[in-house]
């Protein structure tokens, strides 16, 4: 094979792979939450976090995310997105059904940052199913939460990532 041929083969190859963030991963979320969804292009677990995020991250970027999250707290990015986090409160992140209601071994809250602002809203009713869980591969699972001020439900396929770690 000619170099020229040798070349476009590999630009060929690396052009079919996934793109973006969440390469292996991929998130269906439907309803809304104070006027809000989340059209999810990232999708990463790791620690004690189960991340959907509506902007294209990298495992890299995600070092913001942390435990506790209350409304009008500094924003932990600077550009605008809607992300849905679980936290599991004891431990990492594993297999099972998993209430969010009072006090659950598992919260959930959909953090909106717009114009510099956080909003949190925190689910008050409803379960996450973590059905599968590849060690440091992907987590496979759905949800269906009730909010204060509306619904959210889906499925998941999130990539692991190392930078996913407790602060606080």
């Amino acid at each position: 094979m000619d170099r020229s041929l040798a070349l476009f083969t590999l630009i060929a190859a690396l052009g079919t792979g996934p793109v973006g963030c969440g390469g292996g991963g991929m998130a269906e979320v439907t309803g809304t939450v104070g006027g809000y969804s989340l059209n999810a292009n990232s999708w990463y677990w790791g620690g004690p976090f189960l991340v959907l995020a509506s902007r294209d991250y990298d495992c890299i970027d995600m070092s913001w995310v942390k435990r506790t999250w209350v409304g009008g707290d500094e924003a932990p990015v600077s550009a605008d997105v809607t992300a849905l986090q679980f936290t599991y409160n004891e431990g990492d992140v594993v297999t099972g059904t998993y209430s969010v209601e009072g006090a659950a071994p598992v919260k959930a809250d959909l953090l909106v940052v717009e114009a510099g602002a956080l909003q949190v809203f925190d689910a008050r009713t409803g379960a996450l199913v973590l059905e599968d869980l590849e060690d440091e591969g992907i987590a496979t699972g759905s949800f269906d939460l009730g909010f204060d001020d509306g619904t959210l439900s889906g499925s998941f396929e999130a990539e692991y990532c190392n930078n996913l770690k407790t602060k606080d």
